[in-house]
């Protein structure tokens, strides 16, 4: 059985050459869980560690060891430009450049990711904490060789995904491969630690904007290079970062340049509209930096610069409406951001010592920068979060919140009622299955084998 991380890309399901951490390598079934633990427990597997490389800052370096035979770039920097950048810069009366970074940043859902495997004869039913059944039942018939028809998902209930649960994974196949050999259901859920490594990411964005503007606001011309990394294997580690640079903003000349390359680390995956949050972060940090260099309100810059065209499509054409100056004007109405800019004034002695992204209110006062005094101001809320957060401990199913009185579950239910979720929706049972429809025989219980490495050697590249 072989696992494809992409159409070109395909490796054996326990693949013997593993290019990161988390990397399944075994699966065993039992009868109950520490049946399960201990047969993980037993196996003993002898690595070699191989040159690896868990930076996509050094991962073009010559020095960089490659992780696919074909090096460590994905593909050709992706490059898209519109208008004559150079005039556009030497017509501003600004011009800014700045470097940003986000870090990889992890989805974990409140429910873990797995699934429950049962075969009927040649039919294959699979109950899946997932975004997507049709994904699921797609990947698993391409997998295990099966018709459509003859795969059924079922997914009515989910505690969270985020984008990571719209697809299926290597446990979806292990599950149901187990699950024929055994001729009984098979359940298989990961860990909270497993999901940290194997079942994706928002990778880190490495990114550089410079930007050119008129003293009266307008934009002239945009610069964004972006080196990102989907992981091991293409999984779109630069996807869409730059989609805002190119349209968000009315700007005519624009050049984006994107590097996708690969490092010994698992596969990003969307998060919550993939690469607009990296983009949108440089993108409004460099508007607020803009705004304050020629002393302009952050809001009615943004407003000046509101497209009502698409920049990126040929022939331009309009659009009905985008709904950007609504939100951006109703928003400010709303929570006071001209009075709230004033009181910010008169308190810091004319100076505005916190500035957010777009219109982003900061209580007079309580602004989490330093005053004009130096002193360092907390606003209360915060404090408030800081202490009830040493109060978190994560108890396997339950979670217990601030003092420890509650569990997550009965958090739900004492808020909730016990109908649980939206529109009275019955609650699901921690390992994902409803409640009301049990399976027709207890389950066999199965924990995959993965790489078990130390801090201090995470990242390794490791072959059995």
């Amino acid at each position: 059985v072989t696992w494809p991380y992409t159409k070109e890309k395909k490796v054996k399901l326990f693949d013997p050459e593993c290019l990161y951490e988390g990397e399944t390598v075994a699966a065993v079934a039992a009868e109950t869980p520490y049946q399960a633990w201990d047969a993980v427990r037993a196996i003993k597997v002898d690595y070699e560690v191989l040159p690896f490389v868990v930076d996509e800052r050094k991962a073009l370096d010559p020095q960089a060891p490659p992780v696919q035979p074909e090096g460590n770039r994905v593909r050709p920097v992706e490059i898209y430009e519109r208008g004559d950048l150079a005039k556009g810069f030497a017509q501003a009366d600004l011009v800014l450049e700045q470097t940003y970074r986000t870090e990889c940043e992890l989805h974990t859902p409140m429910e873990l990711h797995g699934c429950v495997a049962r075969w009927e004869r040649n039919l294959l039913t699979i109950w899946e904490s997932t975004q997507g059944v049709y994904p699921v039942q797609a990947r698993v018939a391409e997998v295990l060789g099966l018709p459509l028809s003859k795969v059924r998902v079922i997914g009515h209930y989910m505690g969270g995904g985020f984008g990571s649960k719209l697809q299926a994974d290597k446990y979806t196949i292990i599950a149901a491969l187990l699950a024929k050999k055994t001729g009984r259901p098979v359940k298989l859920f990961l860990t909270r630690e497993e999901t940290y490594l194997a079942v994706g990411n928002r990778p880190p964005s490495n990114m550089k904007l410079k930007a050119g503007m008129k003293k009266d606001g307008t934009l002239t011309a945009m610069h964004f290079t972006c080196t990102g990394t989907g992981g091991a294997f293409a999984a779109g580690g630069t996807g869409l970062v730059d989609w805002l640079i190119k349209e968000l903003y009315l700007c005519p000349n624009v050049r984006t340049e994107l590097a996708d390359v690969y490092i010994n680390a698992g596969l990003s995956r969307p998060f919550r509209a993939p690469g607009h949050p990296q983009g949108a972060w440089a993108l409004e940090q460099m508007l607020d930096a803009l705004a304050e260099a020629i002393g302009m309100d952050p809001v009615e810059l943004r407003l000046k610069n509101i497209p009502t065209f698409r920049q990126t499509r040929n022939g331009n054409p309009p659009y009905t409406t985008t709904g950007l100056r609504e939100c951006l004007e109703e928003g400010a109405k709303a929570f006071g951001w001209e009075k709230a800019r004033r009181e910010i004034a008169q308190n810091c002695g004319g100076e505005n010592t916190g500035r957010g992204n777009g219109p982003a209110r900061v209580p007079p006062g309580r602004d989490f920068s330093r005053g004009k005094s130096g002193e360092h101001q907390r606003h209360p809320g915060l404090a408030g979060h800081r202490r009830a957060g040493r109060g978190l401990k994560d108890r396997g199913l339950d979670h217990d919140y601030g003092s420890g009185r509650k569990s997550a579950g009965q958090e739900a239910v004492s808020r909730l009622g016990p109908g649980g979720g939206r529109g009275g929706q019955p609650p699901v049972a921690p390992s994902g299955y409803p409640r009301w429809e049990p399976l027709p025989e207890a389950p066999l219980l199965v924990l995959p084998r993965r790489i078990p490495l130390p801090p201090e050697r995470r990242g390794d590249l490791l072959r059995f």
